[in-house]
């Protein structure tokens, strides 16, 4: 953004265009100075290419989908790990819970079935179930967010 405040014209120039140039320069790894010089023996060549993006709803959408896809990871991670935790505590608690730990209401069931244990694995168990209806009600905020976007 400054150089173009200074009155220099920036341009976009995508991966596929400089990979052949940095190929070219046969240097070993990737280096700022490697990377430069290809990108400048680019922009001598190609005269037609598209000014840089400023940062707008299109970047905001893919920070916010990435952002999304963490929280989901995430949000695996932990319910298999409350699952695992509530397979050795509770065998069998998924016939009384209905469904597997995805939902809403089997989290608050699994909340319940725990409630009166005071057990380390209880403890760690209910911690999980806050943090993974957290992220759910994180995720569907976001997912508002994500709707909003594309729709402008």
């Amino acid at each position: 953004h400054s150089l173009e405040t200074a009155g220099h014209s920036v341009a976009e120039v995508q991966p596929r265009l400089s990979r052949g140039e940095v190929k070219r320069l046969r240097t070993r790894g990737k280096t700022d100075p490697s990377d430069a010089l290809a990108i400048a023996r680019v922009v001598l060549r190609e005269p037609n290419l598209p000014p840089v993006r400023q940062a707008g709803v299109s970047e905001d959408l893919k920070l916010l989908v990435d952002y999304r896809d963490q929280l989901f990871n995430e949000r695996t991670r932990i319910a298999n790990r409350l699952h695992a935790d509530m397979a050795i505590a509770y065998p069998g608690y998924q016939r009384t819970l209905g469904r597997v730990l995805t939902s809403r209401r089997a989290l608050l069931a699994a909340q319940a079935l725990i409630a009166g244990d005071q057990s380390c694995r209880a403890d760690l168990s209910r911690r999980r179930i806050e943090r993974l209806l957290a992220l759910d009600a994180e995720s569907k905020a976001l997912q508002r967010q994500i709707a909003l976007l594309v729709r402008q």
